[in-house]
């Protein structure tokens, strides 16, 4: 089921049981990744050009930061939320909107997976939004 993303150049829907992707980049010169993908230069080294390649990034990670927003500038922004920081498996460190209620945190050091949440856009529609969430265990094996 392909979904309308609010920021398809920042993420994508995989197939289940992936989460989606993240849209990132790697420098060719010294091999740093980095999110969100820009082309300006390398946030390591500041080689520019060509050497700046797009890259997929699992949508997984660790949490590493978290915070309760309690009053937000843009009233379209519903207060309470939680935004998180989360260091992705491969590599990048992301601050994302957590999908978590604000009485019930996710522990520093949980790990955490890419969702898709269905958002309202600017005009109305319904769109699907990247957020984190607390990663379910993986089932016992008898």
């Amino acid at each position: 089921m392909t979904r309308s993303l609010l920021k398809p150049a920042l993420y994508q829907e995989e197939s289940a049981p992936r989460p989606p992707s993240l849209r990132g980049m790697r420098c060719d010169a010294c091999g740093y990744v980095f999110f969100p993908p820009q082309n300006l230069g390398c946030e390591q080294c500041g080689t520019t050009g060509s050497a700046l390649r797009p890259c997929q990034l699992v949508g997984s990670g660790t949490l590493m930061a978290r915070v309760t927003v309690h009053l937000h500038a843009k009233p379209e922004r519903p207060a309470p939320f939680v935004i998180g920081t989360v260091r992705l498996d491969d590599g990048p460190v992301v601050r994302m909107l957590l999908d978590a209620p604000p009485d019930t945190l996710p522990p520093i050091g949980s790990p955490m997976v890419a969702v898709l949440s269905p958002v309202a856009s600017e005009e109305g529609s319904r769109v699907h939004d990247l957020r984190f969430s607390l990663a379910q265990p993986a089932p016992l094996q008898e």
